[in-house]
């Protein structure tokens, strides 16, 4: 068991009730360390290399977590982007307004700053339109993300946030 598995296990941040989608090569150094993890922690994996699949993928398996390279996590997002752009028309703008909101939000909370009441009430119900179902997208039981081997690009990881999903740095 490698000492970063372990160090995971102790702060309890996984446990054998959690299960990991894990796309990122077995040969990858990151790939070792969630591999570690899983030894140490004894929760289940699902192993799944096809880039183009993983978001429909994600909604089957139904992960608590997904470790991959920052790659992935863009294409993902590039992927939902131009679904909601080809659907256009008032959805679309609900889907901008949405994230307008959420990245104001974050950014207010980022500050240390309150959340204004009517934003807080836009935030609430772009939560139960918009981001509940990206969230449902992604299998709606991820607690977070890991995006290793690479720095995550700043928006796409503020996009995520935005909705809801968190990211570590692995």
């Amino acid at each position: 068991m490698g000492l970063r598995g372990a160090a995971i296990q102790a702060q309890g941040i996984l446990t054998e009730e959690d299960l990991q989608f894990l796309w990122l090569p077995m040969a990858h150094s990151f790939g070792k360390v969630l591999l570690s993890t899983q030894l140490a922690c004894g929760f289940a994996t699902a192993v799944d290399g096809r880039v183009d699949k993983i978001v429909d993928n994600l909604g089957v398996v139904k992960p608590t977590f997904m470790g991959a390279a920052p790659r992935i996590f863009e294409k993902a997002h590039a992927r939902i982007v131009t679904m909601q752009q080809a659907e256009g028309g008032l959805k679309e703008k609900l889907f901008n307004q949405a994230f307008a909101v959420g990245l104001k939000v974050d950014q207010l909370k980022a500050e240390g700053k309150s959340v204004p009441l009517l934003l807080g009430v836009q935030h609430a119900l772009f939560d139960r339109l918009v981001f509940s179902k990206i969230r449902d997208r992604f299998g709606g039981r991820i607690r977070f993300f890991v995006s290793g081997a690479a720095a995550l690009n700043r928006d796409i990881a503020g996009w995520f946030h935005a909705a809801g999903l968190f990211f570590f740095d692995g």
